[in-house]
């Protein structure tokens, strides 16, 4: 009687064991992101790679691991990597903006001033005021060959106290010459 008692209570944990992924997937791939999170911000990239890995092997629709590893291999100068990476954080989750930034960043470099600007004008929805943006918005702008659009984009508002062009840090006739409207507003 006692063994088959043990018999089945063994079968019953390891039944539970397998219904819950003995600690659960959820749970794990949690662990293995901070852990990724951890390696990365200590610049340990192979470990964190190793990691990031791991989050994908558990869940592979999981946005923020193809970001980290993106600016692994961003860091690494293998851009076609980095590129795809970002490309499929974006895919997976449309609401990262630092994924959609980095997209857009690559996007200006291969002058592709269309997807540039649809990504950058999603980043500014969000988040209005973000540098970042304003200075791809105003790349975009220098492409189109608007650089009075590329000084707009780029002023800060507090500190700017004459017109200079935020590429070169000159001052420029052309923006000296500009009428008091297109100033900003010192507040």
């Amino acid at each position: 009687m006692q063994a088959w008692l043990i018999a089945m209570m063994t079968a019953l944990w390891m039944l539970a064991c397998v219904l819950n992924g003995c600690g659960g997937a959820e749970e794990r791939k949690a662990e293995h992101l901070e852990r990724g999170k951890k390696y990365f911000a200590e610049h340990n990239y192979d470990k964190a790679k190793v990691e990031f890995k791991n989050v994908l092997q558990i869940d592979p629709k999981t946005a923020q691991p193809y970001f980290y590893l993106g600016q692994i291999e961003e860091d690494k100068q293998n851009w076609r990597e980095a590129f795809a990476l970002y490309q499929k954080a974006v895919e997976l989750d449309a609401s990262d903006v630092d994924a959609k930034t980095k997209l857009a960043k690559f996007y200006l470099l291969v002058q592709e001033r269309e997807k540039a600007s649809e990504l950058v004008a999603a980043i500014l929805q969000v988040r209005p005021g973000d540098i970042e943006a304003r200075l791809l918005k105003a790349g975009i702008a220098n492409l189109q060959g608007t650089p009075m659009s590329c000084w707009h984009w780029c002023i800060c508002k507090k500190t700017i106290s004459k017109p200079h062009c935020v590429f070169c840090s000159r001052e420029s006739k052309k923006m000296r010459e500009m009428p008091h409207s297109y100033w900003p507003s010192r507040s």
